[in-house]
């Protein structure tokens, strides 16, 4: 099944993830800096707006986090990837497998048991947007539940809010901005996944 929500980036700190090796992707319009989780570190000085939902506006320091939560075997699992600050939220850190630069794109690899979440970062065609696409892989034998993958900012500005709104997830502290994309079900299949075309920002 898919799972499809739109997306982009944020703001300010001082934590890089575990694996703290960067690569920096050039477009012709401007240029980032994206970590082995696949998150955003650094954007050009003028910042960036996302472009899809409600808007966040990131400057050149961007601070995000990406969640997958699920139910397997009757226990819920939450895990997340964290780029520059630690998590906001004290969920389990995701395994980072792999990092490489394929083409003009950044790929990110990371693991949790039986989940496996593939991050891809790159420019559209006319440069002026930042695409981040992310493919969900079930490896393991039991099906997945309630599938939600979430991307989260810290702006200080914001009041902080969830995208949609939803009234089972815990309320975001003030600063956090959090967009959310859910499937009911995910198949066990060997290799069977669930891409998430995560939309862009633009300067």
């Amino acid at each position: 099944m898919t799972a499809a929500l739109s997306i982009a980036l944020a703001l300010f700190a001082s934590h890089l993830s575990s694996d703290s090796r960067l690569e920096r992707l050039d477009g012709p319009n401007f240029s980032v800096e994206v970590d082995a989780a696949g998150l955003l570190v650094a954007a050009p000085s003028a910042g960036l707006v996302t472009n899809d939902g409600p808007i966040v506006h990131l400057a050149n320091a961007p601070t995000e986090w990406f969640g997958v939560a699920w139910s397997e075997a009757n226990t819920r699992r939450d895990v997340v990837g964290a780029g520059r600050r630690a998590d906001w939220m004290n969920r389990t850190p995701l395994e980072l497998s792999k990092f490489e630069r394929v083409l003009d794109h950044l790929r990110s690899t990371s693991k949790s048991e039986a989940l496996e979440v593939e991050s891809d970062v790159s420019f559209d065609a006319e440069g002026s947007n930042l695409i981040f696409a992310v493919r969900l892989s079930n490896r393991g034998d039991a099906n997945f539940e309630n599938l939600r993958y979430s991307r989260e900012w810290f702006a200080p500005s914001e009041i902080g809010w969830t995208f949609p709104p939803d009234d089972s997830l815990a309320p975001t502290p003030r600063g956090i901005c959090r967009r959310v994309g859910r499937s009911a079900s995910w198949r066990a299949v060997r290799r069977s996944s669930s891409r998430s075309p995560i939309d862009s920002t633009r300067t």
